[in-house]
């Protein structure tokens, strides 16, 4: 079997399966098996994309450059629409023509792309396996030939599946015959609301309502009395309460923003890759995990309060997903080392900051156990 006739299908079967990308009319699906030279699209948010599956020595030179040139003016003529094209082309060459092309083309799209066109090429040796980019493309694009790339590389491996033609066939029809396929790139779509924004509410209500009954009370602190994580209070008089309720308290303005931004950014992600209530699960246990280290470690007289141990607990399953779970992540979020990165500096700076006010095991007592839950539920 044509090894480039192998990589074009099983492209094809993932492009379709895990994206959603297809033929743009029913009637093209017969000629989406042509096999050198398959048309992928679909419409996301505001924008069209359509990505193109080429054995490149099947076309003449030309007649790649003229394909290239139809696609700029579509894009070009797409940006007066409400609704711009993005272009990516996947082309697979031999040995014998890849320097070749790769050069020659990558002078052309240079070209091309000067007039603001949205293409993105990649080029690759169908037997070296040698792959090159020329990336011009918005995040989702790029996602796109990530995803493509990675699959390529697995194409080769001995337990790889190759796919037919009347796998993809079978794919295409079961997808048009679902009435509630998937019309979002993320695994779960928020269409009513968002438990994260819920949470996020409940914190600057409860923190507003501490401010207008410390004003009430001339200046007492209601519920700092009654809700704070006081670990005397907690282990003698078994106000086992205080776990859960300090979550929900800040000590002032700054404490409370910085962790709703960190909620916001990781509550968002996990909540549309695992679900609401798993997302609710996550941030409740991990929280009180938080807690408990803290109770355990930390002196009788001590006290704290805020949600960091649970935000910290949704940083652990983001990072869990950013190392274990690449492929997936990738097609939603680009730079997931710099994602990582600020997560493990919000667990350890406050142990390089002796003598703060950071509750350091709060916040690595629901990081470890946010990375436990991610191995339970991802």
């Amino acid at each position: 079997m044509n090894r480039k006739i192998d990589i074009i299908r099983s492209l094809t079967y993932r492009l379709i399966k895990d994206f959603y990308l297809l033929p743009t009319k029913t009637d093209e699906i017969s000629s989406l098996l042509s096999n050198t030279y398959v048309t992928l699209a679909r419409k996301f948010k505001n924008m069209s994309y359509i990505i193109k599956l080429i054995d490149g020595d099947s076309l003449e030179y030309e007649n790649i450059l003229e394909d290239i040139e139809k696609t700029k003016n579509l894009i070009l003529s797409s940006k007066q629409s409400l609704r711009p094209i993005a272009v990516s082309y996947f082309f697979m060459f031999s040995d014998e023509t890849f320097s070749f092309n790769k050069s020659n083309l990558s002078s052309s799209l240079q070209y091309i792309n000067k007039e603001k066109a949205d293409i993105s090429v990649t080029f690759v040796n169908s037997d070296t396996c040698e792959v090159y980019t020329e990336d011009r493309s918005n995040s989702l694009q790029a996602n796109i030939l990530i995803f493509a790339k990675e699959e390529y590389e697995k194409i080769f491996h001995p337990e790889y599946k190759i796919y037919t033609e009347e796998d993809i066939m079978l794919l295409i029809k079961d997808i048009y015959e679902k009435t509630t396929a998937p019309k979002s790139i993320t695994p779960t779509k928020l269409n009513t609301f968002s438990i994260t924004k819920i949470f996020i509410l409940i914190n600057v209500i409860i923190f507003i309502l501490g401010l207008v009954l410390k004003e009430i009370a001339g200046g007492r602190d209601i519920l700092f009395e009654y809700g704070a994580q006081q670990n005397l209070l907690v282990t003698h008089n078994y106000q086992l309460w205080r776990l859960i309720t300090s979550m929900f308290l800040h000590a002032d303005f700054l404490h409370l923003i910085s962790n709703a931004y960190f909620l916001f950014v990781c509550g968002e992600i996990v909540e549309k890759f695992l679900g609401r209530t798993k997302f609710v699960i996550i941030y409740l246990v991990t929280g009180l995990a938080g807690n408990l280290l803290s109770l355990i470690l930390l002196d009788q007289g001590t006290y704290s309060l805020g949600a960091s141990g649970a935000c910290l607990g949704l940083g652990g399953v983001i990072l869990y997903l950013i190392l274990n779970k690449k492929s997936e992540f990738r097609k939603h979020f680009r730079n997931m080392t710099s994602f990582a990165f600020i997560i493990l500096f919000n667990v350890f700076y406050g142990f390089l900051l002796p003598g703060s006010n950071i509750n350091n095991w709060a916040h690595l007592g629901g990081f470890i156990a946010g990375i436990l839950m991610a191995l339970f539920f991802a």
